[in-house]
């Protein structure tokens, strides 16, 4: 899939750019221009995938509207998975990387959100507008299969928005699956650069996906996978947070070997650990 987070290349540009450290950090965490660019996602979702959207008062009372593609399996399921992607995707990349199309074969339903700003959707991107972005989709999964089993599953920037909306609608989900997961932004950010604390602090607050602080909250089983030579999230930010998960029943971690961060769904061996996830008991 596509790329992500805070790539050494781009801080790089901190110094040399008459930007603010603020609109680079927004910049780099939320590209959608340049995925919006790329993969122009359109009005109607592809044959046999059906559209749920969602509206809300977001942060700083701005609305948000949520475009999302669902997909019901055709003789019926009883595990409906909610999909987070990372932050150099939308729905028409996932669409025509096949990633939707693999995503069947688990043989469960599905909803796949695209975050504020990414394709159709419109609002600001911020954490607290991802965050309930993915509530909804929460929410949506169980009213709509309400005997079905809910698996939240994140990838990279998705995993701390799938982790922190399990935190808050825990109620609802049975399973965490987390691919490529981070502690914090700023720990991810802080490796990288010691511009990082030069962000303004109010930016901070509001993107900074602190998963490590709301692990400890989560009581279902978690399922972590993480390449071995990953350099946008080096595979020690999902070591740390698997220690974090002490609330939980089970927690797995599956290391990839010789994959990094945008070639990891390229190993089988995440497919079949998801699968299992996905449909064990």
């Amino acid at each position: 899939m596509k790329k992500l987070l805070f790539a050494a290349s781009f801080i790089f540009l901190l110094t040399g750019c008459g930007s603010s450290l603020q609109t680079l950090a927004q910049n780099i965490l939320y590209p959608y221009q340049q995925v919006n660019k790329q993969y122009a996602v359109p009005k109607t979702p592809p044959a046999g995938f059906g559209e749920a959207t969602f509206d809300f008062t977001g942060k700083n009372g701005h609305p948000v509207h949520i475009v999302a593609w669902t997909y019901q399996q055709p003789k019926g399921a009883s595990r409906t998975v909610v999909y987070c992607h990372g932050n150099g995707e939308n729905l028409q990349a996932l669409s025509v990387s096949n990633f939707l199309a693999v995503m069947q074969q688990f043989g469960a339903n599905f909803i796949v959100i695209d975050y504020p700003s990414y394709g159709l959707s419109t609002g600001t991107p911020n954490q607290y507008n991802l965050v309930t972005a993915a509530t909804k989709a929460i929410e949506w999964a169980k009213s709509t299969y309400p005997n079905n089993q809910i698996i939240v599953w994140g990838r990279s920037l998705g995993t701390g928005v799938a982790t922190l909306a399990t935190a808050q609608d825990q109620k609802f989900v049975s399973k965490l699956a987390l691919t490529s997961a981070w502690t914090s932004f700023m720990a991810v950010a802080e490796s990288v650069t010691s511009l990082a604390s030069d962000i303004p602090q109010s930016w901070i607050n509001a993107n900074d996906y602190d998963s490590a602080t709301v692990a400890p909250t989560i009581h279902i089983p978690v399922m972590m996978q993480h390449g071995t030579i990953d350099k946008t999230i080096p595979i020690q930010f999902g070591l740390t947070l698997k220690a974090d998960f002490t609330a939980s029943p089970s927690v797995t971690f599956n290391e990839i070997p010789g994959k990094g961060h945008n070639d990891i769904f390229t190993a089988l061996a995440v497919w079949q650990q998801l699968d299992q996830f996905i449909n064990g008991n």
